[in-house]
């Protein structure tokens, strides 16, 4: 089939050493190294502290953009925030106008926009990935009723308008995608790709020496919707003898550690920090469970790493997450409920044949399924499709 020149178009991009902490990263770099071997790929990003304007990495390249230092100011690893957001468009509008693309394809709201224009300007095709929503918890995430109505009326509007104005809208979990055709989205153009995961890299393997005790661990960013405070909460009602781990930074991580002292887990609750993604299954190897106790998420990539090594995983069972959890593959638990969470954890640490059953089939499933392969050959449709419009 014929070669297409790729821009993909996103705020945040790894260090010129390929280390990366977020969830899309891992996505668009997954795509962008199935998808290399035989197009032309280009990242456009923002630029970060230390990094080159251009890198070669893996068989595509990297363009991070500036204005005034600004993009470069507002760098943060764990949270994308307003600033990069609005300072990143007219930065990527001048990075694209000098490449020649095929398809234009910018990740959430702002890239998004960037991309649909990039394409109208070279008679190009443009694609948008929505990477779930929020817009069920604003209230919830915000603490503010008015804060919520605003940004449930934005999400409506960004999503709507570039599922009507983008030749193809990619969505990573259906219960938004029903949401936005709901809303008047065509439906011709809305499709779903759910997230997939490096199988190879993720893959079971022994630990480097044997625990006495074993290791419950949640690999999260430390924001409200990812649920780790019923983590937390739910470490001292766990019965069975256990260690438990947190892997990850972000704005919330200053009141966990805080209710970790109020709840007397400073001897059995490790706040391990960031960990870049290539190091993660290191990491992860020492686990005995993890646990993804998300209020709200799309199909959630630490799940799909957590299969792919043939873990067993507790989930919250809510939309995104029940796409790629099931009960033959993981136990699922109500959000906020750290009564149940800790029932959970200890149903596992006494059943050692349930939980090689469930990280047996969980890896099967991944490998089937849910690969980066498989992820990049859907997306690669969209992208026909697309061009075909």
């Amino acid at each position: 089939m014929e070669s297409l020149k790729i821009a993909l178009i996103y705020e945040l991009g790894p260090g010129d050493d390929g280390s990366f902490l977020g969830g899309i990263e891992s996505h668009i770099l997954g795509l962008c190294r199935e998808l290399a071997p035989d197009h032309e790929v280009t990242v456009i990003t923002g630029m970060i502290p230390g990094a080159k304007p251009e890198v070669e990495m893996g068989g595509f390249t990297i363009l991070r953009s500036d204005i005034m230092g600004l993009i470069r100011g507002s760098w943060n690893p764990t949270n994308l925030t307003t600033t990069r957001q609005l300072f990143s468009i007219p930065s990527f509008f001048r990075k694209g106008s000098g490449l020649d693309a095929d398809i234009y394809h910018g990740h959430i709201y702002t890239s998004g926009l960037v991309a649909m224009e990039l394409a109208a300007g070279k008679h190009s095709s443009s694609v948008n990935t929505i990477h779930g929503s929020y817009y069920d918890h604003w209230e919830e995430i915000t603490g503010s009723r008015i804060r919520a109505a605003g940004y449930r009326a934005t999400e409506r509007l960004l999503a709507t308008y570039l599922a009507r104005k983008c030749d193809r809208q990619i969505h990573t979990a259906t219960d938004f995608a029903d949401k936005v055709r709901e809303w008047g989205g065509p439906a011709e153009r809305i499709r779903v790709i759910l997230n997939g995961v490096d199988t190879e890299r993720f893959s079971p393997s022994p630990r480097a020496q044997e625990q006495e005790v074993p290791t419950v661990m949640t690999v999260r960013r430390l924001v409200p919707k990812n649920g780790v405070r019923y983590f937390v909460e739910a470490c001292p009602r766990v019965e069975s003898d256990a260690r438990f781990v947190i892997v990850g930074d972000g704005p919330e991580r200053r009141n966990l550690e805080g209710l970790s002292r109020d709840l007397g887990l400073g001897d059995v609750l490790d706040f391990r920090g960031p960990v870049p993604n290539d190091l993660l299954p290191g990491i992860m190897a020492q686990a005995d469970i993890l646990v993804v106790p998300s209020l709200v998420e799309a199909s959630s990539i630490s799940l799909l790493e957590a299969m792919a090594m043939a873990k067993p995983a507790i989930v919250t069972n809510i939309p995104g997450i029940d796409e790629v959890a099931s009960p033959d593959r993981s136990i699922m638990v109500s959000p906020a409920d750290p009564g149940q969470l800790a029932h959970a954890i200890d149903l596992l640490l006494s059943d050692p044949g349930m939980r090689r059953r469930l990280g047996k089939n969980g890896r099967e499933y991944v490998v089937s399924q849910r690969s980066h392969q498989a992820m990049a050959k859907q997306t690669l449709e969209v992208y026909r499709e697309a061009i075909g419009t």
